[in-house]
């Protein structure tokens, strides 16, 4: 599909009208939401860095002992409760950690993360206590949509919790609006979020994720026929070459001008509900490694690739120069690695890009393989993949597709598949991508 207009960032702050604290749907079809990136503090070394992402990405299931069960939709996990284009630039999290952008509920202004690992939105409320200083908060008092759905609930972390009630108001992102909205207004947000950039988290997986029993904000989007498809795309620039500020959400389609070729969609292979597909290998400067065929989440809010211990054995391996890490329990890689690491997909192979592959560092000589070992049968597919490829997700058809970014060294090319039938055609369908929640957290109603 192709994008006939960006609105710059200067336009969002106004393509969504405010009348009496009510929204007005913009009537143009097609607006640019920026996502912007969240910095760790700078005393952070790269070791910490690499430790806080991980336990992060992880802490969500941490009362979990077989992480593979949840990827497959088992329910016996521990939670108590169960027409336009819109080009949205996007904010780098900070060292590529994470990216969020701005909505507004009840015509008010917040920065949130977008996060395909979740299906529920929640802000901080103006009586919120504990981190909520220097963050925007929702009163409602100030909205003539808002009304209290009441149901409390408790949203805990490793080292801290979110509390609050549920309500509901009308959303927009760029103009495209969500009218009666369920989300979570927060009460009590700890001390575990202080330093984040962004004032709360908007949920983008499928529907039967979500904990507060509510459609997504894009799933109303699509069935209030505010965007054109079902579907939502991702370009995540990175900061080594100056991408960053370009990082951008698309709703209701894709930004064709982001890249080259065609889509190649991969069906979403569970009930889950979150974005996990199929990942037929890895292969390294063209050799394929003959991994076990497994599950992958497609993650924009993890900001690594976490793969189990015996693969990220295999690949390293493969890796000249590397070496394990057994204090951190990370690989060292050359800085300067010229390793062509790739991952298949549907019979497509992706290259992982060199400035990804090879993170930062806290040595002159040597780097931190953004390729984690963790002790999960399945793979935790981040940031540090999804910035060298364009990502699309359909929630109706649930896909999850790829392509080549405009301008790449190294084009997806096919290698054949070890999954006959699973390649879906860019025709047929769009797609998303899945999560891990970066921030990680569990939800339980009173």
């Amino acid at each position: 599909m192709k994008i006939t207009k960006i609105i710059p960032i200067s336009f969002l702050l106004t393509a969504t009208f405010i009348t009496n604290n009510a929204i007005v749907p913009s009537k143009s079809l097609v607006h640019t939401i920026p996502l912007q990136k969240k910095e760790l503090p700078d005393n952070y070394t790269w070791k910490q860095k690499i430790t806080l992402q991980k336990n992060r990405a992880f802490s969500k299931y941490s009362k979990i002992k077989d992480v593979k069960n949840l990827l497959k939709g088992r329910k016996n996990i521990e939670l108590n409760s169960r027409s336009g284009i819109i080009n949205s630039p996007l904010i780098d999290e900070g060292d590529d950690t994470g990216y969020y952008g701005p909505i507004v509920i009840g015509g008010q202004s917040f920065q949130v993360l977008f996060d395909t690992g979740s299906s529920d939105l929640w802000v901080p409320s103006i009586n919120c206590q504990g981190s909520c200083v220097n963050r925007a908060t929702f009163d409602p008092a100030k909205s003539s949509t808002y009304h209290s759905v009441g149901t409390p609930f408790n949203i805990k972390y490793e080292k801290g919790k979110v509390s609050g009630i549920t309500a509901a108001d009308d959303i927009a992102i760029a103009g495209t609006v969500a009218k009666s909205q369920t989300f979570g207004l927060v009460t009590a947000l700890s001390n575990a979020f202080t330093g984040d950039n962004f004032d709360g988290i908007i949920g983008m997986g499928l529907d039967q994720l979500s904990v507060l029993k509510a459609k997504t904000p894009f799933s109303n989007m699509v069935e209030q026929n505010s965007v054109n498809k079902p579907v939502f795309g991702f370009f995540l620039g990175r900061k080594k070459d100056n991408t960053d500020a370009l990082s951008q959400l698309t709703l209701g389609g894709v930004d064709n001008s982001k890249f080259t070729g065609n889509l190649h969609y991969n069906k979403v292979v569970d009930a889950s509900g979150f974005w996990n597909i199929d990942l037929d290998d890895v292969s390294v400067d063209g050799k394929m490694l003959g991994i076990k065929p497994n599950t992958a989440t497609i993650d924009t809010g993890t900001t690594f690739i976490y793969a189990p211990t015996e693969d990220s054995i295999t690949i390293h391996s493969a890796i000249s120069g590397s070496k394990f890490d057994e204090i951190n329990e990370y690989y060292i890689i050359p800085c300067d690695t010229q390793s062509a690491v790739s991952l298949i997909f549907g019979g497509i192979s992706y290259e992982i890009s060199l400035e990804d592959l090879s993170t930062g560092t806290d040595d002159p000589n040597t780097c931190i393989s953004g390729i984690l070992p963790a002790s999960t049968d399945a793979w935790l597919v981040g940031d540090a993949f999804l910035k060298s490829v364009y990502s699309a997700f359909d929630i109706q058809m649930q896909a999850v597709g790829f392509a080549s970014l405009v301008n790449t060294n190294s084009p997806a090319k096919s290698v054949g598949t070890k999954f006959s039938g699973q390649k879906i055609h860019s025709n047929l369908i769009l797609v998303m991508a899945a999560h891990f929640l970066v921030l990680g957290f569990q939800i339980y109603f009173y």
